[in-house]
């Protein structure tokens, strides 16, 4: 069967194109731009790619593969070419793969442009980069703040018992300072009125 050559630069822009050989009659002498639109890039076959069949959709390239197949793409914005066989080589300026049969049944392999390779990153291989989770943050539990049992007082020490009995005093104290207040602001008061009616 005669075999069919794709032309320098393939354009291939919007529906699917897809060429069909019997045994590896796609055949790329020289490179060959794979344009898609999500994302809208360009993706180079090098030259000297054959396979079996060759599909451009609008975000991803289906490559068939059979027994001689081998094909090499590559992205000169370093997209990460996720795909099911092999991991992408991230280089200073481009990233590209370079897909070859395996032996069993003819294979279809999808390259998908998913991703950048990190910046600065050389020589690779990439994977497609995994989303990071965010974590949950865990409630931090309050804690129960534990009463202190008070002694009875027959186990008490006798400083212990002298520092109650000051403490109480101190308690007692207090209230009589706060009674006095009171007391003081109701004559006050009884003042303030019986000066009124003078």
């Amino acid at each position: 069967m005669a075999k069919y050559f794709l032309p320098l630069i393939a354009l291939l822009i919007g529906l699917p194109i897809v060429a069909l050989a019997a045994f590896n009659d796609v055949q790329l002498p020289n490179n060959t731009n794979l344009q898609l639109t999500n994302p809208n890039t360009v993706l180079v076959v090098s030259a000297g790619a054959q396979v079996a069949t060759l599909t451009v959709n609008p975000s991803n390239v289906q490559i068939g593969l059979e027994a001689g197949s081998s094909i090499t793409i590559t992205s000169a914005v370093r997209y990460i070419l996720q795909n099911s066989l092999v991991t992408t080589n991230c280089a200073a300026n481009i990233s590209s793969i370079t897909i070859n049969y395996i032996a069993g049944p003819n294979q279809v392999v999808t390259v998908t442009p998913n991703g950048f390779c990190p910046v600065g990153g050389v020589g690779g291989p990439v994977s497609a980069p995994a989303p990071t989770p965010t974590p949950t943050p865990t409630p931090t539990p309050t804690p129960t703040p534990t009463p202190v049992p008070e002694k009875p007082i027959e186990q008490m020490t006798p400083a212990e018992i002298e520092a109650k009995i000051a403490e109480v005093q101190q308690a007692i104290i207090d209230l009589l300072k706060q009674l006095i207040e009171m007391i003081q602001q109701q004559i006050n008061q009884l003042l303030s009125q019986l000066q009124g009616q003078t």
